[in-house]
């Protein structure tokens, strides 16, 4: 049995996840990009002991971002 503070917790991180992968969605054109972007900004987070909305967002923008200049590059040398 989960005690009241684990279930909101357990909600908060839910809601997080929901509107993390709502915004790679609309930076990506790919599902399973968006689901990449959303891993990677979550471990960034676990790794500097962050878990603030806000400064998930702007991991997640700046992962996005840099994704989409590989992309390019990648382009660029084939």
């Amino acid at each position: 049995m989960t005690v009241p503070s684990e279930r909101s917790a357990d909600a908060l991180t839910l809601a997080i996840y929901r509107t993390l992968r709502a915004q790679a969605l609309r930076l990506c054109s790919r599902t399973d990009e968006a689901e990449d972007l959303v891993q990677e900004t979550l471990l960034a987070g676990m790794v500097a002991g962050r878990h603030d909305l806000p400064w998930l967002s702007g991991v997640l923008r700046r992962q996005a971002a840099m994704v989409a200049r590989t992309a390019v590059r990648r382009r660029r040398r084939e």
